[in-house]
Order: C-alpha cells, then sequence, then structure tokens
C-alpha cells in the first residue's frame, strides 16, 4: 500500500501556518514533529505520521470528514 504524501506547502495551511514556520518545526522547534520526505527535489509529509503527530497533542483530523 503506497503511503499518501502532501506536499509542504498544503501540510502549512494544514496547520493555518507559513512555510517558513514549518520549515522551523521540520527542524526540531517542535518536539515530535515527523521529518518530511524529499523527492525529486520536492517536500513532502506523511498523511499518517501527521495524523499521528496530531493525535499525540489531542488534535483531530479535519480533513478527514
Amino acid at each position: 500500500m503506497r503511503k499518501k504524501l502532501s506536499p509542504r506547502k498544503l501540510v502549512a495551511q494544514r496547520y493555518g501556518v507559513s512555510v517558513r514556520t514549518l520549515l522551523r518545526w521540520e527542524g526540531g522547534s517542535v518536539h515530535g514533529f515527523p521529518r518530511g520526505y524529499e523527492i525529486n527535489g520536492r517536500h513532502y509529509h506523511d498523511d499518517e505520521e501527521l495524523d499521528n503527530f496530531d493525535a499525540s497533542l489531542g488534535l483531530r483530523n479535519t480533513e478527514a470528514a
């Protein structure tokens, strides 16, 4: 089964932050935020990993509805 990946820009929109803020989160400023994947020079995040991160904070995924 393939992983569902979201581009960095959509992940930033998901959390209501800028891409620059997301870069800081990826760098470790937010403990437990999942590292992204680079594929052909573009950056993506695994949606399941983001959902697990949200669950660890007690957040629910509003995208799934």
